[in-house]
């Protein structure tokens, strides 16, 4: 396993997985698969992030017929939701929040082709931390 580390957050992650982008958002994905993640973060002012803000945020009329749960992992707690498009794509929006931060991160998958495994997409979410710090620079020598 291999462990990104963006400053607001870390997560572990497969060895032979693709990890693409410096800053929000990153992506993950498996050569040859049909799916990606990605991660996006957001700062809150100075208030903590709430559950209405991540309603808020998922709201969208488009996504109609699309089920809704909270989730808590070890580090955050959160909402799922997902849905199937027109062209069956399924959907996992993935908002985690803790303190003033919130994650979005969004899994995509072809439902004909290959999909990422259930328990290692459920141990993704669940390595996730959100840190709440900037990244710091590495010293010059």
């Amino acid at each position: 396993m291999k462990r990104c580390n963006q400053g607001l957050w870390s997560v572990n992650f497969p060895d032979e997985w693709t990890v693409q982008g410096d800053e929000s958002p990153i992506t993950f994905f498996d050569d040859g698969a049909d799916w990606a993640i990605q991660i996006s973060n957001y700062a809150k002012g100075s208030e903590p992030v709430n559950d209405a803000d991540l309603q808020e945020f998922i709201s969208d009329p488009e996504k109609s017929g699309c089920t809704k749960e909270k989730i808590t992992t070890p580090h955050a707690q959160g909402l799922k939701v997902e849905f199937t498009d027109l062209e069956d794509i399924l959907w996992r929006h993935i908002l985690l929040r803790s303190g003033r931060i919130m994650l979005y991160i969004t899994y995509n998958a072809n439902r004909d082709g290959r999909q990422l495994d259930e328990s290692t997409l459920q141990q993704f979410i669940e390595s996730m931390q959100i840190i709440g710090e900037q990244p710091h620079q590495p010293d010059a020598d």
